[in-house]
């Protein structure tokens, strides 16, 4: 949720959405882009990782994918917070506009910041096979998978509201549920990994427990039963 101009223990939120944009693209290295190929962001804010993830394959001399306004969002609607599941999946045509048929006949790669609950992204991807038209949906997610409850301000209390942990981490069930060609996520110790190289070292009270159920208080530890 963090403002992408934000700044937190001297490091840039701009330029570490960037640099895990940069080693998601180390990830996809084998994979060879043509002029065929787009690139678009889900929501606003994983708009500076996929800026990341095409300077990183800029910067190793390779073609990267061409980058796409594929959805234009309506500022007037926030459906990731609604409490209703069925709310948020009748909101989603209502939230993003885009040109029909804009990726008719190629490939097109979708990154987004998380996926938590995956009512939107499930909701989204017959939208975007509707009205971009592309032959093929490449999911890359800039966060590890979600499948552990949050204490620290994201209401989501409960393990069976999550996508991941619905379906036990398997990546391949979770590309089927959403309706991808291919899924890929950031693993935490990827992140971890740019956090302590652009801060010096990793900050003690960072917390994974979203990710890894890694909790680093008693009274979390404590909410969660580990």
């Amino acid at each position: 949720f963090s403002h992408v101009t934000s700044c937190y223990d001297q490091t840039p939120t701009q330029l570490f959405r960037r640099a895990i944009g940069a080693r998601m693209a180390e990830e996809d290295s084998a994979i060879q882009f043509t002029s065929n190929d787009l690139i678009a962001c889900v929501p606003e804010t994983a708009r500076e990782y996929v800026n990341g993830y095409i300077e990183g394959f800029i910067r190793n001399g390779r073609i990267p994918p061409v980058p796409l306004e594929a959805l234009i969002r309506n500022k007037n609607f926030r459906n990731f917070m609604e409490d209703d599941p069925q709310n948020r999946v009748n909101q989603v045509r209502h939230k993003f506009r885009s040109s029909r048929g804009i990726a008719r006949g190629k490939r097109l790669f979708v990154g987004d910041d998380s996926t938590v609950r995956g009512d939107v992204m499930r909701a989204l991807i017959p939208v975007i096979k509707e009205e971009l038209q592309p032959t093929e949906i490449h999911l890359r997610i800039f966060f590890d998978q979600f499948q552990h409850p949050c204490y620290r301000g994201i209401d989501v209390p409960e393990p069976g509201q999550l996508l991941s942990a619905r379906l036990g981490g398997d990546v391949e069930r979770i590309r089927m549920n959403l309706g991808v060609n291919s899924l890929k996520y950031t693993p935490i110790k990827e992140i971890t990994k740019v956090l302590a190289e652009m801060s010096g070292k990793l900050p003690s009270h960072y917390c994974t427990g979203c990710a890894d159920g890694g909790y680093p208080t008693d009274f979390e530890k404590n909410l969660a039963g580990v």
